[in-house]
């Protein structure tokens, strides 16, 4: 039995809820209308390439995807992740958390110079 659980903030623009499914919490995102459909697979896309690429940074695995039957937005679904939001994390962490967390940016920023874009780039233009 699937759970619509609540609204989550993003900030592309789609659609985030929490559900849970058989016990699972999951993160839906859907296009806030046909026209992003494009950019969220895109999103979808681009999360699921690094996944498997095996980079520094760990991200939620993708569960499924498709489209709403009643106005045919885009939708995919991952596991929840719990955690902080950046501020507070930044607020409250130790200097060897703030450590941690630079050492690994710095290794996702150096491995991602040195290798080809996970999703080729779309330019749009006319905005």
């Amino acid at each position: 039995m699937i759970l619509a659980l609540s609204h989550l903030k993003g900030l592309s623009g789609a659609g985030v809820r929490l559900r849970q499914d058989s016990g699972r919490l999951l993160v839906r995102k859907t296009a806030a209308n046909p026209a992003g459909n494009d950019r969220l697979k895109r999103q979808a896309m681009k999360q699921q390439a690094y996944l498997l690429r095996g980079g520094t940074l760990a991200t939620p695995v993708l569960n499924g995807e498709g489209k709403c039957d009643c106005d045919g937005r885009f939708f995919f679904e991952m596991d929840y992740v719990s955690g902080q939001d950046g501020h507070r994390f930044l607020s409250n962490c130790s200097f060897a958390e703030l450590k941690l967390l630079l050492d690994q940016l710095s290794g996702f920023l150096r491995s991602t110079c040195n290798t080809p874009p996970l999703v080729q780039a779309v330019i749009v233009t006319g905005k």
